[in-house]
């Protein structure tokens, strides 16, 4: 996965930036999925508590509920890309 602005990669993008991403799947943009949408990516569960018990200090509340939030979509089974 590559994300860009402008044609530079960056290593990050913070909430409210436009940017691009590459990523690899199976579907095409238009077909499967369309401009816009929003994407999700499965995070392990163990790499979620890790996340939030080792580096809780580093994350913002906001953060910290949306770990909680994916965790809770991931746990209904729902289908993420």
């Amino acid at each position: 996965m590559q994300i860009q602005d402008a044609g530079k990669t960056l290593e990050q993008a913070k909430r409210g930036e436009k940017i691009a991403i590459s990523i690899k799947g199976d579907f095409t943009v238009g077909r499967q999925i369309q401009e816009n949408d929003n994407l999700l990516v499965r995070i392990p569960d163990n790499d979620i508590f890790l996340l939030k018990s080792k580096f809780t200090k580093e994350f913002s509340e906001e953060e910290l509920a949306l770990m909680d939030k994916v965790y809770h979509l991931q746990s209904k089974d729902l289908q993420i890309l």
